[in-house]
């Protein structure tokens, strides 16, 4: 059973805000974190785009964006400040979709003295010299992306509307502007073979990217890649538990089965970074102690993800 659409709320704004002062602050981070403790905000709903494999348009529809005013937006930040959070990860899908939007909220950070560092994600068709720069003064670190994959015919089934030479131009101007950037990359979509997924993987290692993921392509029920491997008995169960990138894929293709995708996944992250350049590079970065710890950290983890066990 199916419930019907309900009316979508126009005015976010009376929302209020997340109850960020009942969260333990000791619980959250992530690999990119530069202070703690860190808690997530989010200031709009939906995406620009409309990519086959996404929830954002199941949750929220396609493409409707519906905004926070940014002055709503700014009294979260300072009471997040005030209730003594160093950092915040914008959860936004595609945080400067909208450049006016988010020019004036980054020059309303500036011009409050809010000193939270910050990490986002956006597009790569949706970044220039002028919004990173504000971006970097206003606090932000880190930048993610997605790319998903680099073959035509992938990016054509899943409406990406991203070309890898985009994502090369904008990870060189976000480094530009000192600051790391995350590109998300995913293997098994519609279209995938062996040949895409090694031509991704040696594009990601051209790239001077601080983080990528490789992450296995989740078929979520209300999207259209569901639909796909549903309807041409792509599909090898409904356990929901199973439904998870960091898992075998839960279908399997003809020419490129399940267990060759989780195979390629773990085998491109390795490729990525174990490579003496990259890890050179890193080693490098490191700017005190705590981010040291947090390097090793991350390492061992994914020794032990990647190189350790198995799916």
């Amino acid at each position: 059973m199916k419930t019907d659409m309900q009316p979508q709320m126009q005015n976010l704004d009376d929302l209020g805000f997340p109850v960020h002062d009942k969260l333990e602050k000791e619980l959250y981070r992530d690999p990119t974190t530069k202070r703690f403790p860190k808690t997530m905000v989010m200031g709009q709903k939906a995406c620009i785009n409309n990519c086959s494999f996404c929830c954002q348009p199941a949750f929220f529809g396609a493409p409707n964006v519906r905004r926070r005013s940014v002055e709503h937006f700014l009294e979260e930040l300072k009471w997040v400040q005030e209730l003594g959070f160093k950092e915040v990860m914008f959860n936004d899908a595609t945080l400067t979709a909208d450049m006016d939007w988010a020019t004036a909220l980054f020059k309303g950070m500036i011009r409050n003295n809010i000193n939270l560092t910050w990490n986002c994600s956006t597009r790569a068709d949706r970044v220039n010299p002028e919004i990173l720069k504000l971006m970097k003064m206003a606090g932000c670190h880190t930048i993610a992306l997605g790319m998903e994959s680099v073959d035509p015919a992938v990016l054509k089934n899943i409406r990406k509307n991203i070309s890898s030479e985009q994502i090369m131009e904008a990870v060189s101007m976000i480094k530009r502007h000192d600051m790391d950037t995350i590109v998300f990359s995913v293997v098994g979509f519609p279209g995938e073979t062996k040949k895409s997924i090694e031509n991704t993987i040696s594009f990601l290692k051209t790239l001077d990217a601080t983080f990528v993921t490789l992450g296995i392509a989740v078929p979520a029920p209300g999207t259209d890649f569901y639909r796909h491997v549903a309807e041409n008995s792509y599909l090898l169960t409904n356990d929901w538990s199973l439904y998870d990138p960091m898992k075998k894929p839960v279908f399997s293709y003809p020419w490129l089965t399940s267990d060759e995708i989780a195979y390629y996944s773990m085998r491109g992250l390795r490729k990525f970074y174990l490579r003496p350049k990259y890890i050179f590079s890193r080693l490098k970065s490191i700017r005190s102690v705590s981010e040291a710890a947090a390097y090793f950290r991350n390492f061992m983890g994914f020794m032990k993800r990647y190189v350790i066990s198995k799916y």
